[in-house]
């Protein structure tokens, strides 16, 4: 179950500040170290989070799996799409951390990703 309150903190954050968290969690996850533990320079995190989501196939997954356009008029606020978008990332698996990414995605992301394919 999604912890409303953590996504509604999570809501409230710049989205350099999303990038930069989301980035630590998928170094920890690959190589065992955070970003800050490397030595290196962060890049364009925004293009780094766009070009993740394309290798993990998302427009698939969140477009017409999830149907992201109809859930977007099922649900009543942003924190509620954004739950929803979580637990279903975090079922899924795969999408770490999935509460940083439903944010991103629901926020800055899902709408071009929709609409592009």
């Amino acid at each position: 179950m999604v912890d409303q309150d953590e996504i509604e903190r999570l809501m409230h954050l710049p989205e350099q500040d999303l990038l930069s968290q989301w980035h630590d969690e998928q170094m920890k996850e690959t190589v065992g170290a955070s970003a800050d533990d490397l030595v290196g320079v962060f890049g364009d995190l925004r293009s780094a989070f766009v070009n993740w989501c394309s290798r993990r196939n998302l427009h698939e997954i969140i477009c017409k799996q999830w149907d992201y356009p109809a859930m977007k008029q099922k649900h009543a606020t942003r924190l509620q799409l954004t739950c929803a978008l979580a637990d279903f990332l975090a079922v899924s698996g795969g999408y770490p951390p999935p509460f940083i990414v439903a944010v991103l995605l629901v926020q800055q992301f899902a709408e071009e990703i929709c609409r592009d394919g």
